[in-house]
């Protein structure tokens, strides 16, 4: 008996520790946020966010300057509405046929990198100068550091060798070089919610497969697609 007190004792005690996770790493879907939305939201708009607050230092209402590189992709475009609801002065970087998509999203400079590959070395020029840079292409040259304000911050979305020699060089520096682990927090998940349903984040979903049809949503994930590839699980099966 005494053996089966402690098992249930320690199994309430896994539950608490189980619901406190989940209380924690979770949030209530807006009522006006569709699953299909919900679900291509998550991810790349916590790492945006993560990314360009936690790390690099945005603060909301304080009229800095942010560069995106990659603008046009799944985090990317993310960081740009983000960061203009943050109040930030936002430079994007992005292909040919996202300039206009990217301009939509508020931001106050578009570079074509198509047309200008040498893009860093053409804002080095102008004299931009950035306090939060976001490669969420982790493509920008080693020179982006020199993009940066003092006390600035590069932040990749993988840790590349490029980002490896960037902290290297930084080591004695006032810049900042770090890359982003997404984690699932409950007050972020929530403010990304209440963004979706007021719609100052606009989160394209290019279509939505059945959980059965996975092989037809991979081919179309890997092709060409204007925004996210959802995937329904609920009646996903027949």
């Amino acid at each position: 008996i005494q053996s089966l007190s402690n098992a249930f004792e320690r199994l309430q005690a896994h539950s608490s520790a189980v619901e406190r996770f989940r209380a924690l790493s979770s949030a209530v879907k807006p009522l006006r946020v569709s699953h299909a939305i919900a679900a291509a939201s998550t991810t790349e708009s916590l790492t945006a966010l993560q990314a360009m607050r936690d790390l690099g230092g945005l603060k909301e209402g304080g009229g800095m300057s942010v560069l995106i590189n990659g603008a046009g992709g799944g985090v990317g475009s993310a960081a740009v509405q983000i960061a203009k609801k943050l109040g930030a002065r936002v430079s994007a970087v992005c292909s040919t046929g996202d300039v206009s998509r990217v301009e939509g999203w508020g931001a106050d400079q578009v570079l074509d990198r198509r047309a200008d590959p040498q893009v860093v070395s053409t804002l080095e020029r102008s004299g931009d100068r950035f306090d939060v840079i976001l490669d969420g292409a982790n493509a920008l040259p080693s020179s982006a550091t020199d993009l940066l304000k003092p006390g600035g911050a590069l932040v990749n979305t993988v840790p590349t060798p490029t980002f490896l020699w960037n902290r290297l060089k930084t080591v004695f520096s006032s810049k900042k070089v770090a890359f982003v682990e997404c984690r699932s927090k409950h007050e972020d998940l929530r403010l990304v919610g209440e963004w979706l349903a007021d719609g100052d984040l606009l989160i394209p979903v290019d279509s939505t497969f059945k959980v059965s049809r996975m092989e037809d949503a991979m081919k179309r994930q890997e092709g060409r697609k204007n925004g996210r590839v959802a995937i329904q699980v609920e009646g996903g099966w027949d």
